[in-house]
């Protein structure tokens, strides 16, 4: 369905995130205008747009260590 969607479109997106329905809107771009090809090389170039800086923040993080010890026999 994005495909035949017209670039410069507003569609809600639906996703999961931590397990939980979530819909959020995004814009289309024309995939010709942000791709191109070097016949050449054959090399695809993704023209990303500037990412923001992102604050600082803490990731909870959860390490699980299990040992087993081997019974002398």
């Amino acid at each position: 369905m994005i495909k035949e969607t017209p670039a410069g479109r507003v569609v809600n997106l639906g996703i999961s995130r931590d397990g939980q329905p979530l819909a959020i809107k995004v814009q289309l771009a024309d995939r010709r205008k942000s791709m191109t090809w070097a016949p050449k090389s054959g090399e695809f170039k993704l023209d990303m747009p500037q990412i923001p800086a992102m604050p600082d923040f803490d990731l909870p993080v959860s390490v699980v260590v299990s040992t087993r010890r081997r019974a002398a026999g």
